[in-house]
């Protein structure tokens, strides 16, 4: 009897496992199903990937931005090196520009995010420099488009005056991207709720489907590194730093302590001749401590050497080693040697 009871009670546990177990595969089917489709972040979330915010999508699309900024320094580049570089990537790459960047990246900021920050009275004054700016750069850019073509880039006016756009157009965005970036963007997601964030993201995948098409940022992707394979700038292992092997022996050379060629300098004229006969090396201050020296049984060598001339020669107050020492012992013999010396060789 007692058995019988606690199999039954296994049997119970075991089909309420499996119930509860039914029941929760039911339930997350359920919520799969119920979860909105079509969107950047539905969708990303179904698949498995990482969603993405508005302002990570713009920050995104920066990157784009800043490649054809890297074609445009590669073109000034080689114009200011007189190396050629094929007209249509100027036009392609500014045709970028025109087409996502200012029609498309520009548009949402000033219809969605720059009006926003103003009816919250948040970083007006920079909300109101940006606008400044995309005007700018759409003038900017409307020169590079009229003389892109290959017949006016041959024309040294025209080349400089698209050199001197160019230019301009990345002295001001490359600030301008930044501060978006580190300052306006992060801004954004508290000064708008959390329904209101998720509906920009959808209003902006609409936009960029209606511009672009299905995958229209990684067709815009392509076509932007089909520019840089055009300019030889596609391969990213040749920005990285290679020292050349002659640079790095001088910068070893240069590493090592400081050591004199000589105890002293070079002068730039002959010294007179001796008038006394002890070494012409020795100091007069020191020229009455000779006795005390000449007491030793060995005599000490001179530690100073005569020096040389501008030219390399030694001048005519050179001795022979063997004259120096007797005379830094004070050796009358010596000096006397010594001058007979200097009388011989002059």
């Amino acid at each position: 009897m007692a058995n019988r009871s606690g199999s039954s009670r296994r049997a119970f546990v075991h089909a309420a496992a499996l119930t509860g177990t039914t029941l929760w595969v039911a339930g997350c089917a359920g919520a799969g199903a119920a979860r909105p489709r079509g969107t950047k972040a539905a969708d990303a979330t179904v698949g498995g990937a990482e969603e993405v915010a508005p302002p990570e999508d713009l920050m995104r699309e920066h990157g784009v931005l800043k490649r054809v900024m890297l074609v445009y320094e590669e073109i000034v580049r080689r114009v200011d090196a007189r190396q050629d570089f094929p007209p249509d990537a100027l036009a392609d790459a500014a045709n970028v520009i025109r087409s996502f960047v200012e029609d498309y990246h520009e548009k949402l900021e000033e219809d969605y995010l720059f009006p926003r920050f103003e009816k919250a009275n948040t970083l007006v004054d920079l909300v109101r420099v940006l606008r400044t700016q995309h005007e700018a750069g759409r003038r900017v850019t409307e020169v590079v488009l009229q003389r892109a073509g290959a017949a006016a880039l041959k024309d040294a006016d025209n080349r400089a005056a698209v050199v001197g756009a160019i230019r301009q157009f990345n002295r001001m965005y490359g600030p301008h991207e930044a501060r978006e970036d580190t300052v306006l963007f992060p801004a954004f997601r508290k000064i708008v709720s959390g329904h209101e964030f998720d509906s920009l993201g959808e209003a902006f995948e609409k936009k960029e489907d209606q511009l672009f098409g299905d995958d229209g940022f990684e067709k815009l992707v392509d076509r932007v590194a089909d520019i840089e394979k055009r300019l030889g700038i596609y391969d990213l292992s040749q920005f990285t730093h290679k020292p050349s092997p002659q640079r790095e022996i001088r910068r070893a050379r240069s590493k090592r302590p400081w050591r004199p060629t000589s105890a002293f300098p070079r002068t730039t004229r002959a010294t007179t001749r001796p008038t006394s006969g002890r070494c012409s090396m020795t100091s007069p201050t020191t020229a009455g401590k000779t006795s005390a020296r000449s007491a030793s049984p060995r005599p000490r060598r001179c530690s100073r050497r005569p020096p040389r001339c501008s030219r390399g020669w030694r001048p005519l107050t050179t001795t022979t080693r063997r004259e120096r020492r007797r005379a830094c012992a004070g050796d009358g013999a010596g000096a006397s040697a010594g001058a007979r010396g200097h009388a011989t060789r002059s």
